[in-house]
């Protein structure tokens, strides 16, 4: 291509904004002249003397990217900034290119863990469940922002916004804290105490397995809900089923409500626990037979449950609950997961499985004539025990 010497400053940084704080992004080259020989400056030292270094290209990008920044208006004084580095921290969020991690700055995870001390003395010392809503409102926000890089940390939010928002309203500008929502901030008290336990890695997006590479496990589930509220009973093809093909073996597991789940759980919590159940066995069966499992592609077809799987924000204590419990088991087990919605006529396999037609579905995988292996699923991750009913019957 023909030289640009625009092209240059296009692809080798940019520059991002948020209200009044800015940050870059530079390819860090080394420079050399038109004779190939290496540009050298000399950098003055903290403690005054002088060494002579290899010039690199982030450090004139900074300057120009100062006078950018400083030409629209905005002020860049010294003590602000921050000079090129591969490890940094901006919006409060640190920043490690060497081990391509982002996590909460100490500061922070110090002051936001002050704030939540304070919060849970008072309580304490005055006995009471009231809170003023702004001091409230303020810390949650606070903690949300922390939750970017800690994980479970919004699915301990749950409580403490239903108190915010629906379900702790007192006349004034206060706000009642319960048991669940106290039982919270202990948890953000204790997380916020060791904030370097805490990184979630950069670009986790970008860096997903597609399917067949090695390491990712992906798998198809669905539940079946048909519940006769007048008489109280539940139709033999109400249950759950998901498939996935695991070493060139076609696996899967199918299973019947009880009653009661039936009548206390609304589909949209039983469709997230099939999901659940489903990335667990698969796993579980995959990891048995010495396979690496690093990576879990869940397909639903249900938009509720996919939209907790993937930003982690519920409505209801229950899908909280699972999402919780979805949480633990990929911190506990090294495995990320990305859950994508499937239009129900191309889930039939998992449909025809949670309505109890299994010849039917089992037909596909004999006509391609591979090997079927039915799972048995672990009774821990079976068990909807614990999990807040959507209805109370």
């Amino acid at each position: 291509m023909e030289w640009d010497d625009d092209f240059v400053w296009e692809v080798l940084f940019f520059i991002i904004g948020y209200v009044d704080d800015f940050g870059m992004a530079v390819i860090n080259d080394l420079l050399y002249d038109r004779q190939g020989r290496p540009v050298f400056i000399i950098v003055t030292e903290n403690d005054g003397t002088t060494r002579k270094v290899h010039q690199g290209r982030a450090l004139l990008f900074f300057e120009a990217a100062i006078g950018v920044v400083e030409e629209v208006g905005h002020l860049a004084p010294m003590k602000k900034r921050a000079y090129p580095g591969r490890v940094m921290t901006l919006l409060g969020i640190g920043l490690d290119l060497n081990q391509a991690i982002r996590y909460l700055d100490a500061d922070k995870a110090e002051s936001y863990g002050g704030l939540v001390v304070e919060l849970l003395l008072k309580l304490l010392t005055s006995g009471s469940i009231k809170v003023e809503y702004k001091a409230l409102k303020s810390l949650v926000h606070k903690l949300l922002h922390a939750a970017e890089t800690i994980p479970l940390g919004r699915a301990h939010l749950f409580h403490l916004r239903r108190a915010l928002y629906h379900e702790g309203r007192l006349e004034g500008r206060h706000r009642l804290i319960g048991t669940k929502a106290r039982r919270e901030l202990e948890w953000w008290r204790a997380a916020l105490a060791l904030p370097e336990l805490f990184a979630v890695p950069m670009a986790s997006r970008v860096d997903f397995p597609t399917t067949g590479e090695a390491g990712l496990i992906t798998h198809y589930g669905d539940a079946s809900r048909e519940y006769d509220e007048q008489n109280g009973t539940c139709g033999d093809d109400s249950g759950y089923g998901a498939w996935s093909m695991i070493d060139g073996t076609f696996c899967f597991f199918d299973g019947r409500w009880e009653v009661v789940e039936c009548a206390r759980y609304s589909i949209n919590v039983l469709e997230l626990h099939v999901e659940n159940m489903g990335a667990m066995t698969f796993a579980a069966h995959a990891r048995s037979l010495e396979l690496d499992v690093t990576h879990v592609h869940t397909f639903i077809d249900n938009s509720s449950a996919e939209n907790v799987a993937e930003r982690g924000r519920t409505a209801t204590a229950g899908m909280n609950e699972l999402n919780v419990r979805r949480q633990q088991w990929l911190v506990e087990n090294n495995v990320h997961q990305r859950t994508s919605r499937v239009a129900s006529v191309f889930n039939d396999i998992a449909d025809l499985l949670s309505r109890g037609d299994i010849a039917e579905a089992l037909r596909f995988a004999i006509e391609a004539d591979l090997p079927l292996r039915r799972l048995i699923v672990d009774p821990i991750h079976r068990t909807l025990d614990g999990v807040p009913f959507t209805w109370d019957v």
